[in-house]
């Protein structure tokens, strides 16, 4: 997984961050689900963890390019391609589970805000 924390370091390097200053980059959600999308992120590479608690049915991760389902269940750590089309079939809720969902990615719009905070510091 190095190949994702190489994104986060090149950024950091580009805005000149210090090596102990943290990305705030952490989407969470309860009981996520998504069509097919791509993210607007500065980073080539995003982590997912998923935890569930309960009955939970359903709700593969997928990448429609490329053929490929993963099943997602309680504990699963996964990785994807920000820019290719992926996204969440829909969950199956009715046996009483409820999932949450958390993914470190470097969105575009934090990526910004960082950039601009980095340049108002300077001046």
């Amino acid at each position: 997984m190095l190949w994702i924390t190489n994104s986060y370091e090149e950024f950091k390097n580009a805005v000149n961050l210090d090596e102990k200053q943290i990305i705030g980059a952490l989407f969470c959600a309860e009981n996520y689900e998504a069509v097919g999308h791509s993210d607007n992120d500065r980073t080539d590479w995003a982590l997912g963890y998923v935890y569930e608690i309960g009955e939970v049915k359903e709700g593969h991760f997928f990448y429609p390019e490329f053929g490929v389902a993963i099943e997602m269940s309680s504990n699963s750590i996964w990785y994807w391609l920000t820019q290719a089309i992926h996204g969440t079939a829909k969950l199956d809720l009715s046996g009483g589970g409820v999932r949450y969902t958390a993914a470190i990615s470097l969105t575009e719009k934090t990526a910004r805000a960082i950039e601009r905070e980095k340049k108002r510091v300077k001046t």
